[in-house]
């Protein structure tokens, strides 16, 4: 029983230890950008100063487009 123990101990310190090291991996390297790309979704509108007039009338434009 103590040796299971002692594995278990020593998967865990191995575990903790590469949570920590890829943490600091992806929060102190470039590495983010790989692994979470940004995508530009179809339809999501542009960040622009409008009204609130204009924003609905350019809603409707794109859903009553004939």
């Amino acid at each position: 029983m103590k040796r299971v123990e002692r594995y278990i101990v020593a998967l865990l310190g191995l575990h903790a230890f590469l949570l920590v090291s890829f943490q600091l991996l992806v929060l102190h390297t470039d590495v983010n950008l790989f692994l979470n790309p940004v995508y530009e979704y179809v339809g999501v509108a542009k960040m622009e100063n409008t009204t609130v007039l204009e924003k609905l009338q350019q809603v409707i434009d794109s859903v009553l487009s004939f």
